[in-house]
C-alpha cells in the first residue's frame, strides 16, 4: 500500500482498532464501579449528604478503634468521587492515625497527584515522611507547604518542629518569626 488513499485506509482502520482494543481493555480491566452508577443517579445535595455521612461512620469507627471499619467507609468516599483530592487526604490521614503507613502514603500520594497544591495533603505527608525517618523528602514537602500557603500557620509551626528534630537553629528561629508573626497579629 503505497498511495496516500491506502496509507489513509490503513491508518484509519488501525485507529479504529485501537480505540476498539481499548474499549474493551478498560471495560474488562476498568468496570464501571456499582458506587459510580449510585453517584451517577444521585442528586449533588444527596451525594453530598451520602459522602458526609459516610465521614460520619468513618470518625465513628476510628474513635472505636476499629481501623478496619473506618477504611471501609473512606474508601467507599473514594468510590463515590475518586478525583476528589480531600476524600484521598481523609484516607491518608486516618491510615497515619492508625499506623497503616503503606497504604497512607498511597492516599496521599494519590491525592498529591489530584492536587499537587493541597497543603494539608502536603503537611500530613511530610509528617509521615519523618515517620518513616525520610527527612529529607519530608523538608520537600513542608517547603512546599508554606510556598503555596506561606500564611498557614500549621505549616509554619510544622517546619519550626521539623528543624528543631533537625537541629538546624538558625531555620528553626525563621520559621519560628515567620509562625509568631503569623499567630500574634491573629
Amino acid at each position: 500500500v503505497t498511495s496516500p488513499d491506502g496509507r489513509r485506509f490503513l491508518s484509519d482502520c488501525y485507529s479504529s482498532l485501537q480505540s476498539l482494543v481499548n474499549r474493551t481493555l478498560n471495560s474488562i480491566f476498568n468496570p464501571p464501579s456499582s458506587a459510580k452508577r449510585v453517584a451517577d443517579n444521585l442528586s449533588d445535595d444527596d451525594l453530598a449528604r451520602l459522602l458526609f455521612e459516610e465521614l460520619r461512620l468513618a470518625k465513628e469507627a476510628e474513635m472505636n478503634l476499629d481501623f478496619s471499619l473506618a477504611a471501609t467507609h473512606l474508601n467507599a468516599r473514594i468510590l463515590l468521587q475518586p478525583s476528589d483530592h480531600e476524600l484521598w487526604h481523609d484516607y491518608g490521614a486516618m491510615c497515619v492515625r492508625s499506623g497503616n503507613w503503606p497504604k497512607a502514603e498511597e492516599c496521599l500520594r494519590e491525592a498529591l497527584a489530584l492536587d499537587p497544591r493541597h497543603v494539608p495533603s502536603l503537611t500530613t505527608y511530610a509528617v509521615l515522611l519523618c515517620l518513616m525517618d525520610r527527612y529529607t523528602n519530608a523538608e520537600t514537602y513542608l517547603r512546599g507547604a508554606v510556598d503555596f500557603e506561606p500564611e498557614n500557620a500549621l505549616a509554619w509551626a510544622l517546619c519550626v518542629l521539623f528543624y528543631d528534630l533537625e537541629s538546624r537553629d538558625g531555620d528553626r528561629r525563621a520559621a519560628l518569626k515567620k509562625y509568631l508573626d503569623l499567630t500574634v497579629s491573629e
